[in-house]
């Protein structure tokens, strides 16, 4: 499986000491698209971004990240409670 991910996950020495190795992965950029666009936002007292949809907007930034391949799903399933209760994840093109 193949995942991208933007912000804290991209560090090599966070996502080893998550699942105990480094992925292969390559810089990826994700795509937008008039039916389904991105916002990245800092959240107050926190050091992590998140993704929001938005819609209606034309000046949206790219999102650059890092798109990670040969995914275990007992990987993902730890990188998800990682990200926690308000994190989902969605299905994207890059």
């Amino acid at each position: 499986m193949k995942l991208f991910v933007y912000g804290t996950l991209q560090v090599p020495n966070v996502i080893r000491t998550l699942i105990k190795r480094v992925p292969r992965g390559e810089p990826a950029v994700l795509c937008q698209s008039e039916q389904k666009m991105y916002e990245r936002f800092a959240l107050k007292r926190e050091t992590y971004p998140v993704l929001l949809e938005t819609r209606n907007r034309v000046d949206v930034n790219p999102i650059d990240g890092v798109l990670y391949h040969d995914m275990k799903d007992d990987e993902i399933r730890v990188l998800d409670e990682f990200e926690g209760e308000e994190y989902s994840r969605a299905l994207v093109d890059v």
